[in-house]
């Protein structure tokens, strides 16, 4: 009878040791992409300007999530040629800055890959989350009404569902420049000026699921130190578009930079 006790007692203990690895192993594996290492370096800039830099075959992707973004590129006309632009898009940088003294008020858009960074003038070391290197700048937004949907966007090249837990934001340098002096084209925010950034999530088929906002910047509170923006509420999505909107606004809509770094998403396997 004690022996048969005894087995019943290592039956139990090995019953709950398989039960203990079986919720072990249907726990989720978080990635984050931190945007480091040599096989990131083909896809960061090598302009401040954007528009020099990025091409219609820029894709950076993720081998592990295949996580990955595209440009946006605009068609348009001029004196009967036909051309195409660049409009926006989520941009790998290392550019980072406190100041943009160097550059004229009214020509900041030539460097619209900083991110601010307290810490440095004129680098491409230690601008990212935890002084990491590399982020992404995240450039256009949509307005309904207004504007074309210019939504920077993220997405699973292999069509699968993860949930995107979060990640980290800050503003670039030339956003905070003129959030704060203005210049010929755009004002500093006034007393009640807030603006906000958004992410959308969507499913397989193209459908809308939910958005979550975070504030980016009010007057004299903006965000010039990588934050953590958690996005789990939107649940799993195959795709994510970016957007900011908000502050002084006139016909044509915002007329702040519609600009901001984004770092160290993580991912739900």
């Amino acid at each position: 009878m004690r022996n048969f006790s005894r087995l019943l007692a290592s039956v139990a203990i090995l019953a709950t040791l398989i039960s203990c690895s079986k919720d072990e192993d249907a726990a989720p594996k978080r990635i984050t992409i931190s945007f480091e290492g040599a096989a990131w370096n083909k896809y960061v800039a090598t302009d401040s300007y954007s528009s020099n830099f990025v091409t219609e075959d820029y894709i950076w992707q993720d081998a592990e999530t295949k996580l990955t973004s595209a440009p946006i590129f605009v068609e348009s006309s001029w004196g009967g040629q036909s051309y195409k632009y660049f409009g926006g898009g989520l941009t790998l940088s290392s550019y980072n800055t406190s100041s943009l003294v160097d550059y004229d008020m009214d020509n900041l858009y030539l460097a619209d890959l900083y991110c601010y960074n307290p810490k440095n003038v004129g680098s491409t070391k230690g601008g990212g989350n935890g002084s990491s290197n590399n982020f992404l700048i995240s450039y256009g937004n949509y307005e309904e009404g207004i504007s074309d949907d210019m939504r920077p966007e993220i997405y699973f090249a292999d069509g699968k569902a993860r949930k995107v837990v979060g990640c980290y934001v800050c503003a670039t340098t030339y956003f905070v420049e003129i959030a704060q002096k203005g210049n010929s084209f755009s004002p500093a925010l006034g007393e009640n000026d807030e603006i906000k950034i958004y992410a959308t999530g969507y499913d397989a088929s193209g459908a809308e699921l939910k958005t979550v906002s975070m504030t980016l910047a009010k007057k004299g509170a903006i965000t010039k130190t990588w934050s953590a923006w958690d996005l789990s509420a939107l649940g799993e999505v195959v795709k994510i578009k970016f957007n900011i909107k908000g502050g002084p606004t006139d016909e044509w809509g915002m007329k702040s930079p519609k600009y901001f770094a984004i770092d160290d998403i993580t991912i739900e396997q």
